[in-house]
């Protein structure tokens, strides 16, 4: 439950106040919270927060892109997100469901997860992605982190400040 500064804190950021990277407000107010809806939506089904994943992907139009776990709408989101991107950043995108956060632990020591690598983790409000989700704020390379309700969105890109943002 959140008490009443954490819910201000996180309506002002969800709407681009107190943000002053021009990188991380327009992911913020285009992307994360965005209210506008892609032609695609009326085809698919899920949730917003499917919806979310494939503005998410769209935007950072990642390299490579690995799934672990997660619901079958979600997979089916990212996936036509990514094939519908022609031009590539050097982005690389990790999704790790709740039920497989034990891996997130694995990806670092196996050294998958470097720079310019975006690691998203679900169901941070509950353990044990709650524990993970603090180990990796307290990282050193996780430079820009977003934390909404249920997921976690870290940055690893060694040309940004370390931010920490509740949405």
């Amino acid at each position: 439950m959140l008490n009443v500064k954490d819910y201000l804190l996180r309506w002002r950021h969800r709407h681009g106040f107190g943000i002053h990277s021009p990188w991380a407000y327009e992911l913020v107010t285009d992307v994360l919270c965005a209210k506008s809806h892609y032609y695609c939506f009326k085809e698919m089904e899920g949730t917003e927060s499917d919806r979310q994943l494939y503005r998410l992907f769209v935007h950072l139009k990642p390299k490579h892109y690995i799934a672990c776990g997660g619901t079958e709408t979600a997979r089916a989101h990212m996936k036509a997100a990514f094939d519908s991107n022609t031009d590539r950043s050097d982005t690389e995108v990790y999704y790790f469901a709740a039920d497989r956060a034990w891996e997130v632990e694995k990806a670092f020591k196996g050294g998958w997860i470097d720079q310019n690598s975006c690691l998203i983790l679900e169901d941070i409000d509950r353990e044990p992605a709650r524990a993970l989700w603090q180990t990796l704020l307290a990282t050193r390379s996780v430079t820009s982190t977003f934390e909404s309700r249920h997921r976690g969105i870290a940055f690893y890109d060694p040309a940004r400040q370390k931010l920490n943002y509740l949405i």
